[in-house]
């Protein structure tokens, strides 16, 4: 059996053929690829006749539509296609992966099955709908703490997203992915669950060409008000279920993050302030607090 199973979670036609292309050029075809339609008015049949051959493939159309209420349920149901391959990746249907990046995960796999870890991150890059890079390469530590690499990416130090990590069946079938609004930080938290809070691996030596358009959630600006309530969400998750697994300077940095979502969900109101200020007292940040109520009185 094949240890990586890719799913595509398919609804976007327009850059498709990119994808599928990107799959045909895989130097190593030790993969199948999971096609999981969600009831697009886009069919992508004939495109599909063009890669016959060229690559495992299974596709299957549904005949609802899950990802315009539920992202995370629109995944789950495409991962369940697979043949229980110990390993999978989900991959956009615009984004495109470099001719090495399957050749790169078995070249690494025994040694991270000998690590135990979990997720593997690979080197990315944006690039937008005329195809021209909107980024440097991102590249990563050979073992990363995914601690660390998310506050990276809040501090606009590095970045992440679904489709350049491969991840361990075991590990999803054990935590699964939040059904945040928008599926908005349930990558980032399953990154975190995934690896335990501890370290994931990096491969630079392939790339993931991660596409920035107005056709995805990420590059439109009309869903801000659901993307901040997702935030809102993961930091309160962060905040009460898993403080123990932050350090001292994280935890502050998380508790400012929630105290930003916060404001920006329930804006300024009493219970919204009284809310936040519990939450600093109780976790004996006194100076976060005066802080707070100085920002509170100025700032919002």
């Amino acid at each position: 059996m094949k240890q990586l199973a890719i799913i595509i979670p398919y609804y976007n036609k327009k850059y498709f053929g990119e994808t599928l292309q990107s799959l045909a050029n895989q130097t190593d075809k030790r993969f199948v690829v999971y096609i999981g339609n969600d009831n697009s008015p886009n069919d992508p049949l004939d495109v599909l006749q063009q890669y016959e051959g060229q690559f495992d493939m299974v596709y299957q159309k549904f005949e609802t539509n899950l990802g315009g209420t539920s992202l995370t349920q629109q995944w789950d149901r495409c991962i369940a296609l697979s043949q229980n391959e110990p390993w999978l990746m989900i991959l956009g249907d615009d984004d495109v992966l470099g001719h090495n990046v399957v050749a790169a995960f078995y070249a690494h796999v025994n040694e991270i099955v000998s690590q135990k870890l979990h997720v593997i991150r690979f080197a990315s890059v944006l690039f937008n709908e005329k195809d021209q890079s909107e980024s440097k390469p991102y590249t990563h530590q050979k073992q990363d703490n995914t601690r660390a690499l998310y506050f990276k990416k809040i501090k606009h130090q590095s970045r992440s997203s679904l489709s350049e990590h491969i991840f361990s069946n075991k590990a999803y079938q054990q935590f699964g992915f939040k059904n945040y609004p928008l599926a908005w930080h349930s990558d980032d938290m399953a990154w975190l669950e995934f690896s335990n809070f501890a370290d994931l691996y990096g491969i630079n030596e392939a790339m993931v060409r991660v596409r920035m358009s107005h056709d995805n959630i990420s590059g439109q600006r009309s869903n801000l008000h659901q993307k901040e309530l997702a935030s809102f969400e993961f930091y309160q998750d962060l905040t009460e279920k898993y403080w123990s697994k932050f350090n001292e300077n994280e935890k502050k940095m998380l508790l400012q993050q929630f105290e930003f979502k916060t404001m920006a969900v329930h804006q300024k109101k009493i219970n919204t302030f009284v809310k936040i200020s519990k939450l600093y007292l109780s976790k004996g940040y006194f100076e976060q607090l005066i802080r707070f109520l100085i920002r509170f009185i100025i700032k919002y």
